[in-house]
């Protein structure tokens, strides 16, 4: 969905490119990625977390304050 929204226009294969920069996976991420995060808290894996913030974007938010010039 993110690809297809960032190829509209004239620009937009150099949009994903420039998108892609700023991730540190360097990928825009599947809906399976997305699955497995939301997995996570009721798996077995998860027995000892009482709560957390889980933000699954490919490192954007992490990254943000390195790439403010982009």
């Amino acid at each position: 969905m993110l690809r297809e929204h960032l190829r509209g226009g004239p620009e937009g294969e150099e949009n994903i490119r420039r998108r892609l920069s700023r991730a540190p996976l360097g990928k825009i991420l599947k809906p399976e990625d997305m699955a497995q995060a939301a997995l996570y808290p009721v798996s077995h894996d998860s027995a000892g977390i009482t709560g957390i913030t889980h933000i699954v974007d490919g490192g954007l938010w992490a990254a943000a304050g390195y790439n403010i010039h982009l």
